[in-house]
């Protein structure tokens, strides 16, 4: 009875973590299609109207300060990157260790 009760268990654990992988990779397609849809110049959700009302410095310093602690990849992936297990996480990785070697 016990060992049925755990196989239970663990047929559903690994069920439910196949649903969340599912609806990770199913949040950065629908992101990545996003962004692909966008103006690069009109803006978007996660970057704002700014450029497509008009060319200005004038940005509140909280979002400067966050555009400039975190380049734009993050920015566009905001709504993915807020899971440690998504898909998206591998990529921001990706994307820091470019830039790092830019640097040197």
């Amino acid at each position: 009875m016990k060992h049925k009760v755990k196989r239970d268990i663990i047929k559903c654990k690994k069920k439910l973590e196949n649903s969340i992988k599912a609806l990770e990779e199913k949040i950065l397609r629908l992101e990545t299609e996003y962004h692909q849809n966008c103006n690069l110049n009109g803006g978007n959700l996660m970057k704002g109207w700014d450029s497509y009302i008009r060319k200005t410095s004038l940005e509140p310093l909280c979002f400067r300060t966050f555009r400039d602690d975190y380049n734009d990849f993050y920015i566009e992936r905001m709504l993915s990157l807020t899971s440690s297990t998504s898909p998206a996480t591998e990529l921001f990785q990706n994307e820091n260790t470019k830039q790092e070697q830019h640097k040197l």
